[in-house]
């Protein structure tokens, strides 16, 4: 009987405490988000970007502007290069004139000594 009692006065205040105003709820849910991840093709400082967070986006739609000043600085100097080594190698027949030059004396010299 004492537990009878017990249980009784135990469920009293389990419903005394469920009816609390304390904690009243409006609407409850599970709100879920799609993430997507944008990138670019290319590296470097972002100097514009014309977006807001849930704006509707277009395939291929341009949303901003990358500075890439040095991936342009590092082509030219490769262009550069590339130039002056074709510039370099192109006409050897400069350096095989001093060459013969150098052999037609040497030759002479080698002459000389065996006289």
């Amino acid at each position: 009987m004492n537990n009878y009692f017990l249980l009784l006065a135990a469920s009293f205040g389990i419903l005394i405490s469920c009816n609390s105003k304390q904690n009243a709820y409006k609407a409850s849910g599970i709100f879920e988000a799609k993430e997507v991840i944008v990138s670019a093709e290319t590296a470097g400082r972002i100097d514009d970007l014309s977006i807001e967070e849930g704006t509707t986006l277009q395939k291929g739609q341009n949303i901003g502007k990358i500075n890439c000043s040095q991936q342009e600085l590092s082509t030219k100097q490769a262009n550069e290069t590339l130039q002056s080594l074709s510039s370099k190698t192109a006409d050897a027949s400069a350096n095989i004139r001093v060459l013969e030059k150098q052999k037609s004396v040497q030759e002479n010299q080698v002459k000389i000594i065996e006289d």
